[in-house]
């Protein structure tokens, strides 16, 4: 795990109250830092509460899953501002609730749409190319219904469909006994999708890509891997002693995205080699010239800790991150990282603290700016109610704490839009009401803030 760093910077906190509510800087211009190895962010200044602007909008996922044992198929992990309009999916992936509903929400009235009946068990992610066509990865596919693929586009007309199929599986069905699929398996999951430089990238047990205007299969871009598990090294008392083969150790799930290189990281498991003392995993660089990964090694504390990233966002030249656990509904108690690319070769990271806090998601702004809000129970155990603090950068780095929320229900997710910020609920509201998947905004549009 990452030492801990004695270094504080404060930040200056620029809000003015008005009759007409708060109105706050929502991004500062890029200016130098000096790197840190573990920047530790705390503000002399509490940021002001605005949890009387925060109001119930609507909650499309509670349509969809509308019974109690449908429940946990209505968390939503990310929100995305796409042409105006608030874009969100759920599912469950390990009960099988699909097919899953793309939904897209007027952030001013609340109204609704399913633009699509997408075939698959849950969407975490949704991703835009400068084209302006919007991207939903298909986080497990679901057989009993049409139309599957690795994920699914909407056009610039709005038409919704599946441009692409997976890569044909290159290991034999008998490599995958012991598992609950067929040989589809090598591609019957999206953990992660990207858009890089002219092309869309799908990390599952194997990773694949095209060019952005093009349809069909997807290319192979792990043709040198061995076996779709991989190979998981048992070590006991500090010794390696023995090798063998684990089922999901070899599963794609996180794309880096830098402006001039491309890394893919399968679940962080240590493969057994320390360097400098701590433990070493797979790192896939992409090379442009040949169309594939090629795997190298990096220090798990350059990367992360927790088994894997969640909501990658571009800030400046760096990539925020959440590291955590993987669930089939939701990531919740996240630790943050802000990642730079080393010499266009490798990955080094640098943990966040904010407050003390863990982070509940990450969220773009313009600019290439961003939002981190944190999430903490207040009861015994991490239990509601809950104190949510968002936090605005424009380098990664340094963080300024803009306004807290108190709530009975925890905050999974945020968007900017239409000068207001959104955020998707898990839990009860103050009288009960199971609120999960709702979404609430903050301040109301008729206030005229922004944030």
């Amino acid at each position: 795990m990452p030492r801990t760093s004695t270094m504080k910077r404060t930040m200056p906190f620029i809000a003015a109250v008005t009759t007409a509510g708060i109105l706050f800087s929502a991004c500062v211009s890029d200016h130098a830092v000096s790197p840190a190895t573990e920047p530790t962010v705390h503000s002399e200044i509490a940021p002001p509460d605005c949890t009387h602007f925060l109001k119930p909008l609507c909650n499309p996922n509670k349509t969809r899953w509308d019974t109690p044992e449908h429940a946990k198929a209505r968390p939503i992990t990310s929100l995305f501002t796409h042409g105006g309009r608030i874009y969100l999916s759920g599912g469950e992936w390990n009960a099988n609730l699909g097919p899953c509903p793309i939904w897209s929400v007027n952030p001013a009235s609340g109204e609704f749409t399913n633009e699509y009946s997408a075939a698959t068990e849950r969407i975490d992610w949704f991703r835009e190319d400068d084209s302006g066509r919007l991207y939903a990865q298909c986080t497990d596919i679901c057989e009993r219904c049409p139309d599957k693929g690795p994920f699914f586009r909407r056009e610039a007309n709005g038409a919704w469909g599946v441009p692409a199929q997976p890569p044909p599986c290159q290991f034999p069905a008998e490599d995958f006994s012991g598992a609950t699929m067929a040989a589809q398996g090598y591609a019957v999951h999206t953990w992660d999708l990207t858009i890089w430089k002219g092309r869309v990238f799908t990390a599952g047990y194997g990773i694949g890509w095209m060019p952005l205007d093009s349809s069909g299969v997807l290319s192979n871009a792990t043709v040198c891997l061995e076996h779709p598990h991989g190979k998981a090294i048992v070590i006991t008392n500090g010794v390696i002693a023995s090798e063998k083969v684990k089922y999901h150790s070899q599963r794609f799930y996180s794309f880096l995205p830098f402006d001039d290189a491309l890394f893919c990281y399968p679940l962080f498991k240590p493969n057994g080699r320390e360097r400098d003392g701590v433990f070493e995993i797979d790192e896939w660089r992409f090379d442009e010239a040949s169309g594939q990964f090629a795997p190298q090694t990096n220090l798990l504390n350059n990367v992360g800790c927790g088994n894997a990233m969640f909501h990658v966002t571009k800030v400046g030249k760096r990539l925020l991150y959440g590291c955590g656990s993987t669930s089939a509904t939701c990531f919740t108690n996240l630790v943050l990282y802000s990642a730079a690319c080393v010499g266009g070769a490798t990955v080094k990271a640098e943990r966040i603290d904010l407050g003390g806090m863990p982070v509940a998601c990450i969220a773009p702004m313009e600019g290439r700016c961003a939002a981190v809000v944190t999430c903490a129970g207040e009861g015994d155990g991490g239990k509601g109610p809950f104190k949510s603090v968002l936090w605005t950068t424009s380098d990664g780095l340094d963080y300024k704490p803009r306004f807290s929320l108190s709530t009975p229900f925890r905050i999974t997710c945020a968007a900017l839009c239409d000068g207001a910020w959104f955020f998707g609920a898990l839990g009860e509201d103050e009288s009960g009401e199971d609120v999960t998947g709702g979404i609430y905004r903050c301040p109301p549009p008729s206030q005229g803030n922004v944030l």
